[in-house]
Parts: C-alpha cells; sequence; structure tokens
C-alpha cells in the first residue's frame, strides 16, 4: 500500500487547488479561514481510506482507540467483501481495499461530515478538524510524529482551536457545513487515485459491477503503475513532486490574489 506520508503529500496540491480555485464548483464563497480548514481537511482526509489496515497512519493515530476501530473496520471491510463479491471477483482477504477504498464510501463520508457539521454545528467542526488535522500532522510529520506523538496532537488540537474560533466568527454554518463535505469526499477521492497508481489497484466503483466482477479493481494503465514493497523510491518522488505542486498552485493563487 502506499504510505500515509504519500497520501498526505498527494492531498497537499489538491487541497490547496480546492481551497485556491474551487468555489464555482460547489457554488460558493470561501472566506480564507474556511479555505485554509478546507486545504487540511483534504490531507487528513487523503488518509481516511487507509482505517481498514491496522498498519496505516490513520490507526495508530489515537492510539489504541483507532487501532480498536481499525481492525473493527478491517474486520468488517473482510465479511462485507465476502458477502458481496461474485464468482468473478479474485479469492482474496477482502479487509483492505474493501470498502473503505470507493467512491461510495468517499460520498458517504463527505455525507456524514455536511450532516454532523449543519446539526451540531461548532461542536462538530471542532471535532472534524482536530480528526482529520491529526491525520494530516501525522501524515506529513512522518517518522517525527511518531517520536514525539502527544505533541503532534497538541499542535492539530491547537489548529482546530484557532480555525474554529475564526470560523465562528466569519463563516455561516451552512457553507462551512457544505464545504466541510466537499472536502472530506474530495480527501478521499485523492487517496483512491494514489492508489490506482499502484499494482493492485482499487475498487473504486464498487458495487457496479465490471465484467462480473463488482469489487474489480481498477487504475491507471499498466505502464504507468509501480509496487510499493518493490519501488518505494517512486512514491518518494510522487510525494516530493505532489509538494512541489502544491507550492506551485499556492503561488499560483497568491499571485492572481496580488493582481500580480
Amino acid at each position: 500500500m502506499c504510505m500515509g506520508k504519500t497520501h498526505a503529500r498527494q492531498g497537499v496540491p489538491a487541497g490547496i487547488a480546492l481551497a485556491a480555485f474551487g468555489a464555482p464548483l460547489i457554488g460558493a464563497p470561501l472566506p480564507l479561514s474556511l479555505g485554509t480548514a478546507v486545504a487540511g481537511l483534504v490531507v487528513g482526509a487523503s488518509l481516511l481510506p487507509d482505517i481498514d489496515h491496522p498498519d496505516a497512519t490513520v490507526a495508530h493515530s489515537f492510539g489504541a482507540v483507532s487501532g480498536i476501530v481499525s481492525d473493527a473496520v478491517h474486520g468488517v471491510s473482510g465479511v462485507l467483501y465476502s458477502l458481496t463479491r461474485t464468482r468473478w471477483d479474485r479469492d482474496r482477504d477482502g479487509g483492505h481495499r474493501g470498502i473503505t477504498h470507493t467512491a461510495l464510501f468517499a460520498a458517504g463520508a463527505g455525507v456524514l461530515t455536511w450532516w454532523l457539521v449543519h446539526l451540531f454545528w461548532l461542536y462538530a467542526v471542532g471535532g472534524v478538524l482536530f480528526l482529520f488535522g491529526t491525520y494530516a500532522v501525522r501524515g506529513l510529520a512522518g517518522k517525527w510524529a511518531y517520536r514525539h506523538p502527544f505533541l503532534a496532537l497538541a499542535v492539530a488540537a491547537w489548529c482546530a482551536g484557532v480555525l474554529t474560533l475564526f470560523l465562528w466568527a466569519g463563516s455561516p454554518p451552512e457553507l462551512t457545513a457544505r464545504w466541510f463535505g466537499f472536502a472530506v469526499t474530495a480527501g478521499c477521492l485523492v487517496h483512491l487515485f494514489g492508489d490506482c497508481l499502484t499494482t493492485q489497484g482499487c475498487p473504486v466503483f464498487f458495487p457496479v459491477p465490471i465484467r462480473g466482477q463488482v469489487w474489480r479493481m481498477v487504475g491507471t494503465p499498466r505502464f504507468l503503475r509501480f509496487d510499493t514493497e518493490a519501488d518505494s523510491r517512486v512514491e518518494l518522488v510522487l510525494g516530493r513532486l505532489s509538494l512541489c505542486t502544491g507550492g506551485a498552485i499556492g503561488a499560483l493563487y497568491l499571485f492572481t490574489l496580488l493582481g500580480v
């Protein structure tokens, strides 16, 4: 599987691009504080689908609690795969790259986020920002976050608290809910795209049957895929390229604002 650091780095340009130029997609403006939150949510949500893997970054972000959740999701995903697979689907363990690696899950995660923020407002805003902010910090910081887990949580909590105050002061609840939901879905889709670049592929279109397979592992053309086990340098290059792309998009947006 792609490492959490790789997924987080892939989320950086996507988050910046969505915050900078995504207003026409959702038909609503994006104030600076909300744009910052949206960019961070995309980065954090780009790690979420790997909650079905006990060794993933998100499975260790909150200690034993996230580990229990990951084990449960892994088990449920495996059972669901066994119950819904057709005779044309592969004979494999469906725990990892199962239901959480589908567009259906991405849409559901976004809808759930929208509903929580719409219903509970600031309580949900703070919780969502802390959850995905922790994922973002853990993913981007890599080994540093593993050596200083409580400091990583503190950084995420501080950022979530500050952004929540800004959103409370200047962002309408319904607008915030819509953008939060859209950002979480976008982050999950970024993850799926990253996995589609790997040899194994990803069951993006479940439960739509493709050649009789409802768990069809789809991906980019074979010559564009890489094996994460044998060629980790490819992940390193992709991660660094993603960060450079994010910086370029951010600079372009800044120049646009300044009229340069």
